[in-house]
């Protein structure tokens, strides 16, 4: 029998077994073991002739025709964003590189292919643990055939690298540079053919060219959802709930929210785990968005969560699970945003219910930082969210049985978050994106509606002083200030003013807020619903108004009482606003 000249895979080489040499051979397939041929094995012995020179002046009009088609690429730098992240330096195409149409002949190919990997790189060391959804390998192997990839996977590409560049916010390198963590070329030269918007133009482009009615696939699926998050990290948020809804869709059509015998054939264990978590990373977002823009949700509870110990990255999937455990406690009811008027009651119970079942949450299982504080920061800015919808429902149905919830809820918040916000590292902050800041500008609105509430205290953090903790994260996040910092300070000026603050609304940007005298407080106890009688409420006749009532700048009326009744507080707002903020 004549030897077998095909090589054995790289697993069976390595573990010494015998191979048949298929693809994939049936002992990698037995062991569940990824079956590839990447290494050739190099044989002893004399080497025949294979004309090396021949080879090298090949070689060499080869690399002189590329670079005479790709004339217009520049090098330029990634910036550092996580510790430990080394910068690339990237061969950086032009518009004609990243033209949607992978079928084009692209004489610049390497160069487009290189761009590609140092951003799916990226993405992996730091957006991978908040979007545990993409297999890196796979995905570098396609970055090196880019332009003949098919059209609905050349676009989730493109759509990676618009998410990776927007959500970390590496469009502006000269303000990285000055904060240390970018490599900036002698001549201060920036490419915009490679800013995110031109890779999210690309991905539409693309996209547009694509019939995703007729080819639904899990790449569609994260190709709409990457466009989801481009666009609520720009706050286009008609675009943004479009994208979102259009792979929750695609995911109900394709049956991920049901794992039924029919629907799960033919899969891996991974194929069906890696199913699972984009079912979950959909419910999550949508979850949160929705309850943002006072939206409807689709998805519901209905597989069961990821695998941890099973999984090739446990620690991040152990996060993971432990964020997907906070959206939980969100029931259906929340989400009915025209209930009958006498639901407000139940609303109610069902708020005071949620605050219960997210104090349940332990944040501190998380492992990775930047999971923790996310985890967190959610955690404490659903607890603020659910205690200004019962104010708005206290505020209605004073009369009735509704009671004014606790007022030390946004300072138990803000004073859960201190500790992470003041310890984490600047990159655990900059890879949530937007939403990180929405979320602590929501927290800070509340301490300061409720600081006017607080009395002096010699011991003990105050609202302000939790306030300033705020203010000084989004001060700096993702390499500049924060644009909801001058509302955030706007609405803390009109509330308290500056004197009370301890600073200007000049210094307020430009300094640390710190000051230096500890601004305390204690919350007296509340008084039963009966001390609200005879205050004029606003009417409200459905739960967006309910919601209008209690979002946005809120006007405090201190109500005083008798001393057997303490003190309270009742929060009513001008109506025809509404929570901003994506994910």
């Amino acid at each position: 029998m004549p030897p077998n000249t095909h090589p054995v895979c790289d697993s069976c080489r390595l573990r010494k077994t015998r191979c048949d040499r298929a693809l994939p051979c049936s002992t990698c397939l037995a062991c569940d073991l990824p079956c590839r041929y990447r290494h050739s094995l190099q044989r002893r012995g004399p080497k025949g002739g294979k004309g090396r020179r021949l080879a090298i002046i090949k070689r060499a009009q080869a690399e002189e025709d590329a670079t005479g088609q790709a004339a217009c690429y520049i090098q330029r730098a990634v910036p550092v964003i996580s510790d430990g992240v080394s910068p690339h330096r990237l061969q950086v195409p032009d518009a004609g590189s990243l033209s949607p149409s992978p079928f084009q002949e692209q004489g610049g190919s390497s160069g487009a292919c290189s761009v590609l990997v140092a951003h799916v790189r990226m993405f992996m060391a730091n957006l991978f643990p908040v979007m545990p959804v993409v297999d890196a390998t796979s995905l570098e192997e396609d970055c090196a055939v880019a332009h003949l990839l098919p059209p609905p996977r050349y676009t989730l590409l493109l759509a990676l690298a618009a998410v990776t560049r927007i959500q970390l916010r590496l469009d502006h390198p000269e303000e990285h540079g000055a904060q240390g963590g970018t490599r900036l070329h002698e001549d201060g030269s920036v490419d915009d053919c490679t800013t995110g918007p031109r890779f999210l133009e690309a991905a539409e482009t693309a996209r547009q060219k694509v019939n995703v009615a007729d080819t639904m696939s899990e790449d569609a699926i994260l190709t709409s959802f990457f466009l989801f998050v481009c666009y609520g990290n720009q706050e286009n948020h008609k675009k943004a709930w479009f994208y979102l809804n259009q792979s929750v869709s695609m995911a109900l059509l394709l049956d991920l929210d049901n794992e039924t015998a029919e629907s799960v054939a033919g899969l891996t264990d991974k194929d069906i785990d890696r199913r699972r978590r984009i079912f979950w990373l959909l419910f999550i977002s949508e979850r949160t968005y929705a309850l943002q823009r006072r939206m409807p949700v689709l998805l519901r509870r209905t597989v069961p969560k990821p695998q941890i110990f099973d999984s090739d990255y446990p620690i991040i999937m152990n996060d993971f699970v432990n964020h997907i455990n906070v959206f939980e406690s969100l029931p259906l009811e929340l989400y009915e945003w025209q209930p009958e008027p006498s639901d407000s009651s139940n609303l109610s119970y069902i708020g005071q219910r949620v605050i219960q079942a997210l104090c349940t949450v332990q944040p501190q299982n998380s492992v990775l930082e930047s999971q923790q504080l996310d985890t967190l920061i959610t955690q404490n800015w659903l607890r603020v969210v659910m205690w200004r919808l019962m104010c708005g429902i206290a505020g209605k149905s004073c009369h009735g049985s509704v009671a004014l919830p606790d007022l030390r809820l946004p300072f138990d918040a803000g004073s859960s978050i201190l500790l992470s916000l003041t310890s984490s590292s600047t990159a655990s902050k900059n890879r949530h994106g937007i939403s990180l800041e929405q979320k602590l500008f929501d927290i800070g609105t509340s301490l300061v509606d409720v600081s006017p509430s607080a009395t002096a205290s010699a011991m003990i953090l105050g609202p302000q002083d939790l306030f300033a903790a705020i203010v000084n994260t989004l001060r700096c996040i993702r390499g500049r200030e924060s644009h909801l910092l001058p509302k955030l300070l706007q609405h803390s000026q009109e509330k308290l003013g500056a004197a009370r603050l301890g600073w200007s609304m000049d210094v307020q940007v430009s300094t640390p807020p710190f000051s230096t005298a500890l601004h305390s407080a204690r919350f007296e106890e509340l008084p039963s619903p009966g001390a609200f009688d005879g205050v004029d409420f606003h009417h409200v006749d459905s739960l967006q108004d309910i919601w209008d009532e209690s979002h946005d700048a809120l006007s405090l009326n201190m109500i005083a009482c008798d001393e057997g009744q303490g003190h309270a507080q009742v929060y009513a707002r001008d109506p025809g606003s509404q929570l901003s903020g994506y994910n």
